[in-house]
């Protein structure tokens, strides 16, 4: 019995968690989809917290002469902030931020309905593989529209683009490779796996229920 009430009060514990980070992550969803509308009818720049994370290259001569002093400095990482955008451009930019605080906020909002079953004790409930299945369908499909939206940014800049005699890289992960097997696939296919495992177990359950 005392078992059971240390695992009620750390599963409700853990909901109390997740409902302040779904508040938190719910805020800054609504902020980034407010300020880029905001900018838009004031007719500013985005706020710098917009601008792609890229990495600068040293010159062939610059990484010699580091090299020759036993200094590895090689590749600098910075964040390209580029302003008087086209309106195209600037919506991509929002795009980013919004798709990532949205899906954060409605992947805890799915974890919290998951604790809450685990709580009332429905460990097989169907609604348990619906949260799981949605949570791996995220992790498989936000992440590569991310890095889309990253390269269709970057399309639009000059070629051969240097910021202090470096050359901009563009972000890291832009292969085939990167995209289509990272750890984001490998994670939501374990959720999907984990779906069907639930889906199992409530089979099996109610079998049980039904021999008893």
């Amino acid at each position: 019995m005392k078992m059971t009430s240390i695992k009620n009060l750390q599963v409700s514990g853990v909901y109390s968690i997740l409902s302040i980070l779904m508040g938190m992550t719910g805020l800054m969803a609504a902020l980034t989809i407010v300020v880029p509308a905001v900018t838009a009818i004031i007719g500013d720049t985005m706020p710098s917290w917009y601008g792609l994370p890229v990495s600068l290259e040293l010159p062939f001569s610059e990484v010699k002469r580091v090299a020759s002093e036993n200094y590895t400095i090689f590749p600098i990482w910075g964040e390209l902030k580029i302003f008087h955008l086209n309106a195209l451009n600037n919506f991509l930019y929002s795009l980013i931020p919004i798709l990532v605080f949205i899906s954060a906020t409605y992947a805890i909002y799915l974890l919290r309905k998951f604790f809450k079953n685990i709580y009332e004790g429905k460990f097989f409930a169907t609604e348990n593989k619906r949260v799981m299945y949605t949570l791996g369908t995220l992790c498989i499909i936000i992440p590569p529209i991310i890095k889309m939206i990253q390269k269709a940014i970057l399309v639009a800049l000059p070629k051969d683009l240097i910021v202090d005699g470096m050359k901009v890289l563009p972000p890291e992960g832009m292969g085939f490779m990167q995209n289509f097997f990272s750890e984001y696939l490998i994670l939501g296919l374990f959720l999907i796996i984990l779906a069907d495992v639930f889906s199992e177990g409530k089979k099996l359950k109610e079998e049980n229920d039904l021999t008893v």
